[in-house]
This record gives C-alpha cells, sequence and structure tokens, in this order.
C-alpha cells in the first residue's frame, strides 16, 4: 500500500474524530455540509442539515475478498457521530479494492452503493472500486436512482446518486479519477468533458430551486496551481 495514501486516510480519520469530539469549528470541518430539508423525517427533529464526506480508503478489502479493520473503524467512526448528534448523511469512498459488486459494506444504520473495478490484470491486486455510504434517514420516504454501470473515457469511477422526495431533490456525484495502468489507458480529456457534462445537465436542472442541490465528491487525482507539496518528485514547470 502506498504509504502516502496509508498517512492520508490516518489523517482523514483523526481530522473525524476530533471533530466528532471536540467541536464544530466551520473552518476544520472534515466534509461539506449543506442545508436541505430532504432528511426532514429522520430522527433529528426536522434539522436540515446535511453533512457529505468523501475518502480515499486505499482499501476496504484484501484481494481474497476479506474485510480490512477499516470497515469496522469506519463502523466506529459513524457511531460516534451520531451518538453525538453529528450524523455523516453520506460518505463518498474510493478505492475500496472491493473484488465485485457482492463485496459489500455493511455498516449498521447505512445503505451502501458500491462498484467495483472491473478492468484489473488478473494476477493484480484488488484496486480501484467506489461506493457511497447513505444514512437511512436519508432514505425514508424516498425515492432513490443510482448511475454507475457507464465508463467514461476508459475510467470507472463514476457514481450518480439520485434522492427525491416529493419536490426536494438532491444529486451526488462519487468521483474517482483513475491514473494510467499498464494494461489500461485513461482517455483523461475524454473523462473530463463526459464527466462536466454530467454535472452541468443536474446543475442546470437545479436552476435557482431551493429545493434541488446537486454536490460532487471524490478524488480527482489532481491540484489546483503548479507548486508541488511533494518533496520526493520534482516541481511542476
Amino acid at each position: 500500500m502506498n504509504k502516502r495514501k496509508s498517512n492520508n486516510y490516518r489523517d482523514y480519520r483523526n481530522k473525524l474524530r476530533a471533530w466528532i469530539h471536540q467541536g464544530q469549528d466551520p473552518n476544520r470541518r472534515p466534509f461539506y455540509q449543506c442545508q436541505q430539508h430532504l432528511n426532514s423525517t429522520s430522527g433529528t427533529s426536522g434539522n436540515s442539515t446535511i453533512r457529505l464526506a468523501t475518502l480515499n480508503a486505499t482499501g476496504l478489502f484484501h484481494k481474497e475478498g476479506e474485510t480490512s479493520g477499516k470497515i469496522s473503524e469506519l463502523a466506529s467512526l459513524l457511531y460516534e457521530a451520531e451518538q453525538n448528534d453529528k450524523i455523516i448523511h453520506v460518505l463518498a469512498i474510493q478505492e475500496t479494492f472491493a473484488p465485485t459488486d457482492a463485496h459489500s459494506v455493511c455498516i449498521e444504520g447505512y445503505t451502501w452503493y458500491g462498484r467495483h473495478r472491473t478492468k484489473r490484470h488478473v494476477d493484480s491486486k484488488c484496486s480501484g472500486g467506489i461506493g457511497l455510504l447513505v444514512h437511512n434517514s436519508l432514505l425514508v420516504g424516498t425515492s432513490s436512482s443510482i448511475e454507475q454501470d457507464c465508463i467514461l473515457g476508459g475510467c470507472e469511477g463514476y457514481q450518480k446518486l439520485t434522492l427525491m422526495r416529493n419536490r426536494k431533490r438532491i444529486t451526488i456525484f462519487n468521483v474517482y479519477h483513475e491514473l494510467d495502468r499498464v494494461d489500461y489507458k485513461i482517455k483523461h480529456t475524454e473523462f473530463h468533458r463526459q464527466l462536466f457534462n454530467r454535472i452541468k445537465i443536474s446543475v442546470t436542472a437545479d436552476g435557482d430551486d431551493p429545493n434541488k442541490l446537486t454536490c460532487v465528491l471524490g478524488d480527482f487525482n489532481t491540484r489546483l496551481g503548479i507548486i508541488q507539496d511533494r518533496p520526493d518528485l520534482a516541481a511542476m514547470s
């Protein structure tokens, strides 16, 4: 496992636990928070706050299909958040390493929507894979649809979940921009074009309607600017 990615996972876990137990500084929240009345039937007494987080897990499963300790760790963190009245309603996960779609992330109180990577060498370790953990309070009285069978520019890291209740709608994109692999090349420009077209269609449909919201979560494997923050790599020119 990439040591840097492992550290990123650990850092996020620690930030989330610190936020759960130490406070709600809006500048240090390890997630996106919005006001949407989609969860008005939940046990939060009509609280309209929806919290959405994203996490590159670098492996929830081993090659043999066995679960790693990270699933139970995530379950514990999400339980702690709920007990402290800080429910994480949606957790978008990248790099699950799930061997098949049948390998589900089972966490009490949540529904799992998973997509495994099909394009990988037979001898390779489990890689890629994405999924959404959705708190069941968002699903009560809600119609849901998931789009996750399309391939954008050769990339399988795409999910679009739509939840509707009456006139209210929230659309959640979970994106993992895969890097090139020896046997599988990504058409990166095509991936971006198709992805942004889908996002644009959703945002345009939202318009100025406060009852409609589009959120984009994920790992884009990209950066803004030209500064290289890794000392082991040369600065970008």
